[in-house]
């Protein structure tokens, strides 16, 4: 059994927390049960007390490693298992279905794990997230979207091969605008769609800003609401509207 943080295997775990060895080794780390049944690929869990979860996962042949209680209260945010994920590489070309949403430069991973989470509750064919400033496998993201980020179909890619993308598929183009002359209940949004989403203080960048654009009517004194509220406010509209 583990006890030391500073055991490579434990120190390797850890290290996952940052971009760049996410990127470097193709894995991410992931925390919780839950969160670890909506996985894909596991390489290893480390967890303190033996479940039928952690045997089952034994006789799939992933690695599971025992830690010490006090070790694992101090790797794991919540006290939970931890495990290690293999990343899934997936294209656009392979995305199916006809409602996309495309996050441009968001940077907050809590923000988008909240919109995964609305994505996956409205039922999105597929993410778009255009020259990304934060994976998707950060693990504030998997915790904000209670694990949608690892069973939704997710793509990285450029603004050049998005609008590629929208071009190829005959797909309509909606953004969010403040100065947009059309409230989003007003205008018709039908699939085959895309709803294009930017950071909350800049908004979308200007090769963005074409398509049909709508507004949120805002009665209050702030001009904008959470970028991840925005978007569960479209994506269901566009839900409602082809549903009926």
């Amino acid at each position: 059994m583990l006890s030391s943080r500073s055991n490579p295997k434990i120190k390797f775990l850890e290290s996952l927390r940052k971009s760049r060895e996410r990127k470097k080794t193709g894995l991410y780390i992931v925390e919780g049960e839950r969160e670890l049944e909506r996985a894909g690929e596991l390489k290893s869990v480390f967890f303190h007390e033996t479940t039928p979860f952690i045997d089952q996962l034994y006789h799939k042949g992933v690695e599971c490693i025992p830690i010490s209680k006090a070790l694992l209260e101090k790797i794991s945010m919540r006290g939970e298992i931890v495990g290690i994920g293999i990343q899934e590489k997936k294209k656009l070309s392979s995305l199916k279905g006809s409602f996309f949403i495309a996050l441009v430069g968001v940077e907050k991973p809590g923000n988008i794990g909240a919109i995964l989470r609305s994505c996956d509750g409205a039922g999105v064919d597929g993410v778009l997230l255009v020259d990304p400033l934060v994976d998707h496998y950060h693990p504030n993201a998997i915790r904000a979207s209670l694990a949608a980020s690892l069973s939704l179909d997710i793509v990285t890619c450029s603004t050049k091969e998005a609008f590629s993308f929208i071009e190829e598929r005959k797909i309509t183009l909606v953004i969010t605008s403040p100065d947009a002359k059309k409230e989003y209940t007003k205008t018709e949004m039908k699939f085959p769609l895309l709803i294009a989403m930017g950071q909350e203080d800049r908004g979308l960048p200007e090769q963005w800003i074409k398509g049909e654009k709508v507004s949120i009517p805002m009665k209050g004194i702030c001009d904008s609401l959470n970028v991840s509220v925005s978007a569960g406010i479209i994506l269901y509209e566009v839900l409602r509207q082809n549903e009926h």
